[in-house]
């Protein structure tokens, strides 16, 4: 069977001024079998068949991170710890052959710290994702089993960034390579693929990954963004869609 899995960073507040279009072209334009999406509202209204785990982000208005699939089944997976709610989904797709996908939903929330006076909010990702890593390594290092396993989101990282915040964000990339993962648009595209259109920034910067473990590596046949005007309008970023030969 094929298997598509997309991840998308919503961006919440355009898709509430969008009245949940950004919810339709995801399920009906795109139509990923299972999508993570991240800065995201629940949807109003769902289709029979899609499911929906969700976390919202205590205290912002009730956007949050959240797996959504359609025609399978997802059941949670039980996390012993979690160190910032709302940052995380981890559920397990049931496919039709009676197998499973453990999906991961990331989202790498800002963590503010205010230094000296004159420097003004200083936001950090790296110190939220490294610790949503720590909470996962049980997952990803394969204690609880062989399964195969997918990441997905918006992880505010960018090694496009000069020094030395590059280095610092490439850190945490080495640190999901650590793990066996591997970065599936890395299998498909040379250098850093656009995956956000910052509105004071012409970078075409890349903030978004879809990484598998090993039992997966071997059944990518795609990896794109999905690059066309409908998406960028609905949200400063657009969907990464991966497709699997399972």
């Amino acid at each position: 069977m094929r298997l598509r899995i997309a991840t998308w960073n919503m961006s919440h507040w355009q898709q509430r001024a969008a009245s949940g279009e950004a919810w339709r072209y995801l399920l009906e334009e795109v139509r990923p079998d299972v999508a993570l999406v991240q800065e995201a509202v629940p949807p109003e209204t769902l289709g029979e068949d899609v499911r929906v785990l969700w976390e919202p982000v205590p205290g912002r208005g009730g956007w949050g991170t959240g797996v959504v699939s359609r025609g399978l089944s997802l059941q949670r997976f039980p996390q012993e710890t979690v160190s910032h709610p709302g940052a995380v989904v981890v559920a397990e797709v049931g496919l039709p052959d009676g197998s499973d996908v453990t999906a991961v939903s990331l989202y790498g929330l800002l963590e503010y710290s205010r230094g000296r006076p004159r420097s003004g909010r200083v936001g950090y990702a790296t110190t939220t994702v490294q610790r949503t890593l720590s909470d996962l390594t049980f997952l990803l290092d394969g204690r609880y089993g062989r399964r195969r396993l997918v990441v997905g989101g918006d992880a505010n990282m960018s090694t496009q960034l000069p020094p030395p915040w590059r280095a610092h964000h490439q850190a945490v990339l080495d640190r999901l390579a650590a793990f066996g993962l591997v970065d599936c648009l890395g299998l498909f595209h040379e250098g850093h693929v656009q995956t956000q259109r910052h509105p004071r920034s012409r970078v075409p910067w890349q903030n978004d990954y879809v990484y598998v473990n090993r039992p997966l590596r071997r059944r990518v046949v795609a990896c794109d963004p999905v690059d066309e005007p409908r998406a960028w309008e609905l949200s400063q970023r657009c969907p990464v869609v991966a497709e699997f030969d399972l």
